[in-house]
């Protein structure tokens, strides 16, 4: 297996079953449920792309985000953030929520923010990202 890809989500039926879909495309994938233990694991082991899930314990999302860019850039560890469907704040106005949520992704630094996608769109996604990363790594060291 090649790549590594880290999920953080509470949530575990969402590591599951983005996990499995990701490790029958020969992708490696390690989960976890606290944004300080993704942090601790990005320390330790090199990671392809992080996909942090709207529930994460310990922390928020947007705070484990901003926390991983302080350690890596954009290029280095891409990020997608999955954003949940529901209507949080009971406003019925799901698509102004959905549409801060995914600025407020971006501005923390997130490569992508996505509503919970179907799994093939995630993974194809994912190889893109993790595809378009290694290129530019590629490129990089070939310039110097």
């Amino acid at each position: 297996m090649g790549k590594n890809i880290l999920i953080v989500s509470a949530a575990m039926s969402f590591q599951k079953s983005i996990g499995d879909a990701l490790q029958l495309n020969g992708l490696k994938v390690t989960s976890t449920t606290e944004g300080f233990h993704a942090l601790s694991l990005l320390e330790g082991d090199k990671f392809s792309l992080a996909i942090v899930g709207p529930d994460v314990r310990v922390m928020s999302s947007l705070e484990v985000i901003s926390l991983m860019r302080t350690k890596f850039n954009k290029d280095i560890l891409p990020i997608i953030r999955i954003l949940d469907n529901e209507d949080r704040n009971g406003s019925g106005s799901k698509s102004e929520q959905v549409n801060q949520e995914m600025f407020d992704s971006l501005k923390c630094g997130a490569n992508e923010a996505i509503c919970k996608p179907d799994i093939r769109k995630l993974v194809d996604k994912v190889k893109a990202l993790t595809t378009q990363t290694a290129t530019q790594t590629a490129q990089k060291i070939s310039t110097k």
